[in-house]
Order: structure tokens, then sequence, then C-alpha cells
């Protein structure tokens, strides 16, 4: 699959987006979708400020996102 196309999944799922939708929500908008370019992907030892386990394997870092919104 595509990386960015696998990132704006996992970004669009509700867990991931309850905090950010209540500061559009505070604003009138609601997000209707999540789009993603740029993505940085590698091993957990090449996050940026990553403190926890070393996992093996890669691992999506950063990325420019986009939230299409919708007025409520």
């Amino acid at each position: 699959m595509d990386i960015n196309k696998y990132v704006s999944q996992l970004l669009f799922r509700k867990e991931w987006m309850a905090e950010i939708e209540t500061a559009f929500e505070k604003g009138g908008y609601r997000v209707v979708g999540v789009s993603v370019e740029k993505v940085l992907v590698g091993s957990f030892r090449e996050v940026p400020f990553y403190q926890g386990e070393m996992h093996p394997g890669r691992v999506p870092y950063d990325a420019q996102v986009w939230f299409r919104l919708e007025r409520n």
C-alpha cells in the first residue's frame, strides 16, 4: 500500500481524531477527511525524541497532514 494512503487511513480513525475534532468543533467545523504527504519512515532510532523500547522494523514518524473540513 502507498505509505501516504496508509498513514491517512490511520489518522482518520475515531480514536486518533477525537481530540483534533474537538478543537475544530469549537470553531464550527468537522473533519470529513485526512490526507498526508511527505511521510518520513525509519527505524525507532531515527524517530526524534522517542525514548521507548526499540522495536525492529520501520515506522512512519513525520508527515505533512491536511484536514478536509466542513462547516457544521
